[in-house]
């Protein structure tokens, strides 16, 4: 899927950081109330510009972890001269950092100053629309902070429900270190959205060791012969949301049924 045209930057500030897991910031981004209006349906993102400490320009794509109907107006914010201000409006993110990869952008907000100055996009993509989960099975699948997404696409069906029959969570993950909010897990499950967390780790050769989310799911799916019968919202590595779709369509799925944000 190509990526959407952004609109120019504006400012914002950082508001908030958490550390909730290993290599993982849990952040939330004052913005003007016209910019968190945009925000209208979960899976959207936003192109965020940062300065790092050696004053080198940072650029980075982040998905809303908050769904558009989540109360995101907090009192306490700083303006760009430390100086408080009212109710603001946030926007909240699930950040990787120290990754081999690449991600410059969450390793300069893993050490900027609370209320310093950032620029951000107003949010993009067309995000997920569960039309097609009606009468039908929902599916969540996420590795990572990839989770930031679809904890806010599950937040949004659990607040405006989607006529879905059932609803399930498989979240992969590197080990126990890595889980972010193992709370709300425990609230999903409170909520009848059967959930799942696999861990598996990478080895240099490609291979896998551990069982992987989307191989979890499919095996469900079979058992209970509902491969065409669902609905699936996969965010992750490309190569993993490539391969369960692929997988899906030869059981008869429609490639339509197997959605990511970007």
């Amino acid at each position: 899927m190509p990526l959407p045209t952004f609109s120019a930057l504006v400012p914002a500030y950082l508001a908030r950081r958490t550390e909730v897991a290993t290599d993982q910031i849990a952040i939330a981004v004052a913005v003007h109330p016209g910019l968190r209006a945009l925000h209208v349906r979960p899976g959207q993102f936003v192109k965020m510009a940062v300065q790092g400490a050696t004053g080198t320009h940072h650029e980075g794509l982040f998905a809303m972890s908050n769904a558009p109907l989540e109360d995101t107006l907090e009192d306490g914010g700083l303006d760009d001269d430390g100086t408080a201000i009212g109710p603001t409006s946030m926007l909240r993110f699930l950040l990787r950092t120290n990754n081999p990869e690449g991600g410059e952008a969450a390793d300069a907000l893993a050490t900027l100053r609370i209320g310093a100055p950032v620029m951000v996009s107003e949010p993009a993509g067309v995000g997920f629309d569960f039309a097609r989960a009606k009468d039908r099975h929902l599916a969540f699948v996420a590795t990572g902070t990839a989770m930031a997404p679809v904890r806010a696409g599950i937040e949004h069906a659990l607040a405006r429900p989607t006529g879905a029959r059932s609803i399930s969570l498989d979240l992969g993950l590197r080990s126990p270190s890595h889980l972010a909010h193992a709370s709300e897990l425990g609230r999903y499950r409170a909520h009848g959205i059967d959930t799942h967390v696999h861990y598996s780790e990478p080895l240099e050769d490609g291979s896998v060791i551990g069982p992987m989310a989307h191989e979890a799911l499919l095996a469900r799916l079979l058992e209970a012969e509902r491969a065409r019968d669902v609905f699936v919202v996969a965010v992750g590595q490309p190569a993993m949301v490539k391969d369960l779709r692929a997988r899906l369509v030869a059981l008869g799925a429609d490639p339509a049924d197997v959605v990511s944000n970007y």
